[in-house]
């Protein structure tokens, strides 16, 4: 079974930073990873690794850079720790309007305590903002080009994240962890 789940960062957007399936598992098979898999894109990448997080997300960042040309951001996460998302997720009520989602945004460390409280002053009832460690929670009620939320500058705040909507969060680790 694998171990850990590595969101990557701006992987396959407009053509840029390429990375195909194939490609990204064979590089990373060759430096070492196994039970390596893609989920619906090449940026949901489950793997098998020995040794601490910050180790494993350096190998996978060093591998982007040498085998496929470009740097990349990892936000890596245990089996474990994605099923406490995802249990704390579940107190996010009431569900989204049509058009709505919940969505996750990976960190690569849990902003601090002034930080969490300048962002959740931003949550509004149709931007609705939680933390769960090293994740920013947003439930928005409409679609995302009708929010008013100012994500650049929630990202400037808090630091770089990569974002999945809780739904891929959840099929993974129900595919690869249950």
């Amino acid at each position: 079974m694998p171990s850990h789940v590595a969101f990557l960062r701006a992987v396959n957007l407009g053509g840029h930073r390429s990375a195909p399936r194939a490609e990204l598992r064979g590089a990373l098979e060759a430096a070492g990873f196994s039970q390596v898999d893609t989920f619906r894109a090449s940026g949901n990448v489950v793997l098998t690794a020995r040794g601490g997080e910050r180790r494993i997300g350096q190998a996978i960042e060093e591998t982007l850079a040498g085998r496929l040309g470009f740097s990349g951001v990892v936000y890596l996460r245990s089996a474990r720790e994605l099923r406490r998302l995802i249990d704390h997720a579940a107190g996010m009520r009431p569900a989204p309007a049509p058009g709505g989602k919940l969505q996750v945004a990976f960190l690569r460390a849990s902003p601090s305590a002034p930080e969490r409280e300048e962002v959740l002053r931003r949550s509004t009832d149709d931007d609705l903002l939680a933390f769960s460690d090293r994740e920013m929670l947003w439930l928005r009620r409409q679609p995302a080009g009708r929010s008013a939320l100012n994500l650049r500058a929630l990202e400037k705040l808090i630091g770089p994240w990569t974002m999945r909507t809780m739904d891929t969060v959840t099929q993974i680790v129900v595919r690869y962890f249950d």
